[in-house]
């Protein structure tokens, strides 16, 4: 079966960076609107593509933001937003990345307090689509159950924006 190497795409940007940034424009390239497998050549050029047009990511870039953890009140989780080269680093010699990068998953941030469990976004949810974190125990070379590994942490991941000062 032929790979699919057509894997950007566009959306806009939520109405707070709209409003700041208006001036840059309010479509930043990003995101698919089929179902695409990401091979590990793939990778590279698509978390290049991706940090380096993505204006959410800039703003955010080696941030530490707190956030809510679903369904619980007094728990949060820290992340710790990547630049690309971390990006890459954590999709093609780490886990999970290695394991969920081709069914989409692509890594934008780090456990701040250590888990070892990366969030991601999904290249084929489309625009602003979840943010989630993926538990590295659970994903291996014999792959992984997406039911217990991946767990939806915001339903928007351009929600970042409403924890962070920038």
């Amino acid at each position: 079966m032929k790979e699919d190497k057509t894997i950007l795409n566009g959306f806009s940007i939520s109405g707070l960076v709209l409003s700041v940034l208006c001036v840059l424009g309010a479509y930043v390239p990003i995101i698919v609107s089929r179902k695409v497998s990401i091979s590990e050549r793939q990778t590279h050029e698509l978390v290049h593509a991706f940090f380096s047009s993505s204006i959410l990511l800039a703003l955010l870039a080696s941030q530490e933001i707190e956030i809510p953890w679903p369904g619980e009140d007094e728990m949060t989780a820290i992340i710790e937003i990547l630049d690309d080269a971390t990006a890459e680093i954590e999709a093609t010699e780490l886990w999970p990345g290695i394991g969920v990068r081709k069914d989409g998953f692509v890594p934008v941030g780090g456990c701040a307090i250590g888990t070892g469990d990366p969030f991601f976004i999904n290249v084929n949810d489309g625009p602003n689509g979840p943010l989630y974190q993926i538990d590295h125990e659970r994903v291996g070379k014999d792959g992984y159950d997406r039911s217990e590994a991946v767990e939806v942490m915001l339903e928007h991941y351009q929600d970042l924006l409403e924890y962070t000062d920038t």
